[in-house]
């Protein structure tokens, strides 16, 4: 039996983070997903996760805080962020 990787995403964009949550999920992962880096900071309290996906920019902690705050216990990791511009 092939143990699911564990994944923790990471996006206060409800959207993005509902979308790639069902993604992963449709691929046989197990996803844990999150608004703020606050609850993200709760979660890797408790649990230990294969892979951390978060946007950079989140209101509060960043998600640059959260991998500087959780060094050593949280395991090498995926960190993607993107940037929306209107050109008007």
């Amino acid at each position: 039996m092939t143990q699911m990787c564990q994944i923790l995403l990471i996006d206060d964009e409800k959207d993005n983070c509902l979308a790639l949550t069902t993604l992963l999920r449709q691929n046989g992962y197990r996803v844990s997903a999150v608004h703020s880096g606050e609850a993200a900071l709760e979660l890797l309290q408790d649990q230990v996760y294969d892979l951390i996906i978060s946007d950079l920019f989140l209101p509060g902690i960043s998600g640059i805080e959260i991998f500087k705050t959780g060094k050593g216990i949280i395991p090498p990791n995926l960190l993607y962020s993107y940037y929306r511009q209107c050109f008007g």
